[in-house]
């Protein structure tokens, strides 16, 4: 999506004869001539796989999984970048030791099959623009085992703006590749030893008479999901109140199926149920459950563990095969007592602290199928719902491999953009987030309106150093023109996804929302129903966070007991039509 605001963007031409075959060229955002080169197509995050130096401090992954863009438009948070500092270690593979004694860096592409190379597009760190890769020595492999040596180049410093288009075009004239590495040699300038990029795109010649599809298709049984969640609301109770007596209530079970939501999702923390293999409070979890289900409602079950836990469980290999052994006893327990049409279970929200190596053992690609085999060991008819890694964000879903499972569907939280969606989140004050210190900002994204009222949605920074990276976060907002194309085009990414796997995928948001504390109230309830609407175009199941906890549903511009009865408040009428259509006002508790 193009900007359609001004911004300049310095061009710059730079030549090398590294290579008979390789030249680099700077080109501006507009990337003219791209148009005069034929059958050509950008490769899709899931046709790479992508590690890095294994120091990183931000995931390589971010480089192709479009985070922090707009369309060929990218932003100037770390967030959507990868960043490592200096400190290469053996490049993985036959190779052994790294071949470039002098790189600081690396990072290393492995593309689903060969392909005829036309162009890599470069948008360096634009963060802190000193970080930014400088001098770079790139290798490619057409085998994945003997890498040639391409010459050394130079990527062009970021402008360190939003709104930056790509400045470095790296020309392979059709090389077929199987792979490419990057050797950071120097960064442009930044005294912290700490190399970077924000996004690499691969062009490649677009061959009719090649399958469009994964390899790994064929493999997949098709589409077979046996419990179809619709519209649903999800209750976070159960994760705080254990071992606690309960909170929630069947009267809050009858009053969800009154608004009219077609599902409740439960978490539970695995923290308050393992000890070694045995299941503890289960007794609380099942009440919980009986509840849902009596009112006439199914309920996804989902494990919800703190940070702490997630990294502990992702490290440690012993640790993690207890963890398993607990989801099939856990698994057992719960198909024991609930047919398949009453619940599913979906086995993290949120992962995160897995390996960035392809061959690690404990690489997401290879700790999601132990789990899937440990719950369908346990539960092997219920409906199965697995999460991506980086904290479910859905550019976490794409690199994923998926489990030969007809019966399963794949999960990501949707908050995007948090400068809205956040604003004024006071649990967030715990971290170094802006989006606390935020008011009032509106949705749809208006640039010139947030030019002119920038310092007024800024609410008490603790210093200036804040207040700034606040006013950037706003620009960034802006300029990214977050309305309901825009969601389209980040969540039409899940149709491709599917589609390259032969439409044998099934996707859930497991949760999306809007906390109501500092956003407007008509621009969140137009965010809601964007969202909801979209992801119901796009096919993909959903749940709202959540009913009485944070980011309610209840009005909180009325009287409100946060966790108390459904009698102790009242349901925000314009969010219900928002997320279910309702066109009468939404009947009071029974």
């Amino acid at each position: 999506m193009r900007n359609k605001y001004d911004y300049t963007l310095r061009v710059v031409l730079l030549r090398w004869a590294a290579c008979a075959a390789i030249a680099l060229r700077c080109a501006g955002a507009d990337a003219a001539g791209d148009s005069a080169i034929p059958a050509t197509r950008c490769l899709r995050p899931f046709e790479i796989a992508v590690e890095a130096s294994p120091e990183e401090r931000m995931p390589a992954i971010n480089v192709i999984n479009e985070s922090g863009m707009a369309g060929e438009l990218c932003d100037n948070l770390h967030e959507g970048t990868w960043y490592s500092p200096s400190g290469p270690g053996p490049l993985p593979g036959t190779a052994g030791d790294t071949p470039v004694p002098d790189a600081a860096v690396w990072i290393r592409f492995e593309f689903d099959r060969v392909h005829a190379l036309r162009e890599m597009r470069v948008w360096n760190y634009n963060e802190s623009i000193g970080r930014g890769l400088k001098t770079v020595e790139i290798h490619s492999t057409a085998d994945g085992r003997s890498w040639t040596n391409l010459g050394r180049f130079e990527f062009a410093v970021a402008s360190g703006k939003p709104g930056y288009g790509h400045n470095t075009t790296i020309d392979f004239a059709g090389r077929r590749v199987r792979g490419i590495a990057i050797y950071g040699i120097t960064n442009h300038g930044e005294p912290l030893h700490l190399y970077g990029l924000s996004e690499v795109r691969f062009v490649v010649d677009d061959d009719n008479t090649t399958a469009m599809h994964s390899p790994f298709a064929g493999q997949l049984p098709p589409l077979n999901v046996t419990l179809q969640l619709r519209r649903g609301l999800a209750i976070d109770r159960t994760y705080h109140a254990i071992p606690d007596q309960p909170r929630f209530t069947s009267e809050d079970a009858r009053y969800i199926k009154s608004l009219g939501f077609g599902f409740v999702k439960i978490l539970i923390n695995p923290q308050f149920h393992k000890e070694g293999v045995e299941l503890r409070n289960m007794e609380f979890v099942d009440a919980s459950i009986r509840r849902v289900v009596d009112a006439g409602l199914p309920v996804l079950v989902c494990v919800h563990p703190e940070a702490d836990f997630k990294r502990t469980m992702f490290s440690d290999r012993g640790e993690f095969d207890r963890l398993c052994a607990w989801y099939e006893r856990l698994g057992a327990h719960l198909a024991g007592n609930w047919t398949p049409s009453q619940f599913a279970f979906q086995q993290m929200t949120e992962p995160f602290g897995d390996s960035g190596s392809l061959f690690a053992w404990n690489h997401w690609n290879r700790l999601l199928p132990e789990m899937w085999h440990a719950i369908r060991r346990g539960m092997p008819k219920h409906t199965l719902v697995l999460s991506g890694t980086q904290s479910g964000r859905i550019g976490g879903l794409f690199p994923l491999r998926p489990v030969p499972d007809g019966n399963v569907m794949y999960a990501f939280s949707y908050y995007e953009p948090f400068a809205f969606t956040f604003q004024g989140a006071p649990w967030m004050k715990q971290t170094s987030a802006t989006y606390p210190y935020l008011r009032n900002v509106p949705y749809p994204a208006d640039l010139p309106a947030i030019l002119q009222e920038t310092d007024s949605l800024i609410f008490e920074p603790p210093d200036d150093v804040m207040r700034a990276r606040a006013r950037n976060e706003l620009l960034n907002y802006g300029t990214q023109q977050w309305n309901r194309e825009r969601h389209a085009e980040s969540l039409g990414m899940l149709a491709q996804w599917s589609d390259y796997y032969q439409g044998k995928l099934a996707f859930i948001a497991g949760e999306f929302g809007c906390y109501q504390g500092a956003a407007p109230p008509a621009d969140r309830c137009r965010y809601v129903r964007d969202v909801r609407e979209v992801l119901e175009e796009f096919g993909c199941a959903w749940s709202y966070w959540s009913y009485n906890e944070t980011c309610t549903i209840m009005d909180d511009r009325l009287p409100r007991k946060a966790f108390g009865s459904p009698r102790e408040s009242q349901p925000d009428q314009e969010l219900l039509r928002a997320l279910l259509d309702r066109r009468d006002p939404a009947p009071g508790p029974r």
